[in-house]
């Protein structure tokens, strides 16, 4: 990003990256970055997977890999590193590194650089890990209204936050 000039932008929008910088002092740079380009006052979006999300999808998915001692880091600091599962048939959980976030550190990544937090919310919230019973949902309109309209009054519950398999952050520089 250092070929942008500072407060180049009206908004930031980063969706996904920050999963997969795994070590300190990247994911910082990478803040720092985003909010020396962001003109003051312009919002910052950013997604990241959710830790306790991807612990929903060892459950759901991957019940062999629980177990699995190469997820220790995973389960200590939210980091996965990449590795060839012999549950799965030499395929990874992930196929490449990622760190998997809990909100409260995404907030504080970005408080920390003067970012004011305006809001969290989860991106799948109740329909995370649901996917059968959400599409079958869909097919009655009445039902499929009355199930976003609950799930967009639910998605900034801080109970339901870290949840879904994702959460969006947004801020204010």
């Amino acid at each position: 990003m250092s070929t942008f000039s500072d407060e180049q932008f009206d908004a930031v929008i980063c969706f996904g990256p920050f999963s997969h910088l795994t070590e300190k002092q990247p994911r910082e740079k990478a803040a720092n970055e985003i909010v020396r380009v962001v003109k003051h006052g312009a919002p910052i979006f950013i997604s990241v997977i959710s830790l306790y999300g991807v612990f929903k999808t060892l459950l759901q998915r991957l019940q062999d890999e629980i177990a699995d001692p190469s997820h220790d880091e995973l389960f200590a600091s939210g980091i996965h590193r990449a590795h060839p599962s012999p549950h799965r048939g030499g395929k990874g959980f992930a196929t490449v590194d990622a760190i998997f976030f809990h909100p409260k550190d995404l907030k504080e990544l970005f408080e920390a650089r003067g970012v004011r937090t305006l809001d969290m919310a989860t991106c799948e919230g109740l329909s995370s890990h649901l996917q059968g019973p959400t599409n079958r949902l869909y097919r009655d309109k009445e039902k499929w209204a009355r199930w976003k309209d609950l799930i967009l009054k639910t998605c900034t519950d801080p109970v339901l936050l870290g949840m879904g398999e994702h959460f969006l952050y947004v801020g204010r520089k």
